[in-house]
């Protein structure tokens, strides 16, 4: 199974992103080792100060393709989720500066958060995040329905096979991840719980 992460359109011009100055949808690599379900806790780990988790919108591939039309984006996909991508935020900045490779900060053991899997029409028009002190709502029309040029761009390159994820995200700077703190995806129409995470 292969992970892929893209980074959110606008993440490359918002100021404050670790990903500023590089192009939209940047896309990224991470291992399998990398998943944590919905339930299992997080623990911080120590090889940086800070890490931000970036809430996603994760699709999960359920047949083999290359060279996939935007067109036909749908049916390269059975379910969704909502997850985070978890990055070391000062560890990347500092990678990037010194122009090393930034893997170690963004694909690293349970740096990605996935829910529990549902229908593509039971997406709601937008999720609530939470985590500790923070609250954003995030709305996810412009990435479901961005979704067939991001699968094109990956498919271009390489082959997808069922089972394989890919991560959407739909913010530029993340949210702080703390130890003591749980971090929840919510879907407030229903108060559906879709990511529920200790954060130890």
């Amino acid at each position: 199974m292969k992970i892929f992460a893209v980074t959110s359109p606008d993440a490359g011009r918002q100021d404050g992103s670790p990903f500023a100055g590089l192009e939209a949808g940047e896309r990224y690599e991470i291992p399998d080792s990398s998943l944590l379900r919905s339930g299992q806790p997080f623990f911080v780990p120590d090889f940086a100060d800070e890490f931000r988790a970036f809430p996603s919108i994760v699709f999960r591939l359920s047949r083999l393709g290359k060279g996939i039309a935007p067109r036909f984006a749908t049916r390269y996909y059975d379910s969704v989720t909502m997850g985070c991508a978890v990055i070391a935020t000062d560890l990347l900045r500092q990678l990037r500066t010194q122009g090393k490779p930034w893997c170690r900060a963004v694909a690293f053991d349970k740096c990605c958060m996935t829910g529990k899997f549902i229908q593509p029409d039971e997406m709601p028009e937008s999720w609530s995040i939470q985590c500790g002190d923070c609250s954003l709502v995030y709305p996810v029309g412009n990435i479901m329905t961005g979704f067939g040029d991001i699968l094109a761009d990956i498919s271009r390159d390489i082959t997808v096979k069922e089972g394989d994820l890919i991560l959407a995200s739909l913010s530029p700077v993340g949210i702080p991840l703390k130890q003591g703190t749980r971090l929840s995806v919510i879907n407030e129409a229903n108060n559906y719980k879709i990511l529920d995470i200790s954060i130890r």
